[in-house]
């Protein structure tokens, strides 16, 4: 669990980081901005993420050892356990949002009772005043893609854990992106073709891991 919690403080902090620097290229227009930040995002994630998981697979087994020689098991158990904290974080976060909007239409309700003005549907959205970046959203899902690709033979529940998530994942959002947060800036999108890139590119780097792993997660 401790590595699950040390991914996420340390994704928290490099975004910030991340988002900084990204200001700094000036960048011609903002898709270039979007794609370039998401890059940083994603590669960050990717090695901080699966540092752990391939150590394990292929430098503990020859180094110190596995628990009870059986670094499967072991890699197994590291998944699972960052899993939990992740659907741990995430809940979290939707518990927080959720007083966060209603301490926030309370007090807005209380303001206009005073003036004697009829609340409008309009202003339920205007109230959710907590903007969304949408390239943490993204790089959390792609994220969840990489270790259904990479660690599959190591842990055959990873996909349809994966799977459920998702599902979870996409009805949560839906709630927060249209009751707590909005989208701050609306621009044209020219699709998914980068991260249409990323997924092709693990999809190929997840068949090397994971022949990878069968043949030497154990030096037996």
């Amino acid at each position: 669990c401790l590595n699950g919690i040390q991914i996420k403080v340390m994704n928290l902090i490099y975004y910030i980081i991340a988002e900084k620097l990204n200001s700094w290229e000036n960048h011609f227009s903002m898709n270039e901005k979007n794609n370039s930040l998401s890059l940083k995002l994603i590669l960050f994630d990717f090695m901080n993420s699966y540092s752990s998981l391939f150590y394990i697979s292929f430098i503990k087994p020859y180094n110190e050892g596995c628990i009870n020689n059986n670094c499967p098991k072991e890699l197994e158990t590291q998944i699972y356990s960052i899993f939990f904290i992740y659907i741990s974080v995430f809940i979290g976060e939707i518990i927080y949002l959720y007083i966060l909007y209603y301490y926030q239409k309370r007090k807005r309700r209380s303001l206009i009772n005073e003036e004697n003005i009829e609340i409008q549907s309009l202003e339920h959205q205007i109230m959710a005043q907590q903007t969304v970046d949408l390239n943490i959203e993204y790089s959390d899902i792609i994220n969840l893609f990489g270790f259904a690709c990479l660690f599959s033979i190591a842990t055959p529940l990873t996909p349809l854990i994966i799977f459920v998530l998702s599902l979870v994942y996409r009805m949560l959002n839906y709630y927060k992106f249209v009751h707590l947060k909005r989208v701050e800036i609306f621009d044209e999108s020219k699709g998914i073709s980068f991260y249409n890139k990323i997924i092709k590119s693990l999809l190929f780097i997840g068949v090397m891991v994971n022949v990878g792993i069968f043949l030497f997660s154990s030096p037996n």
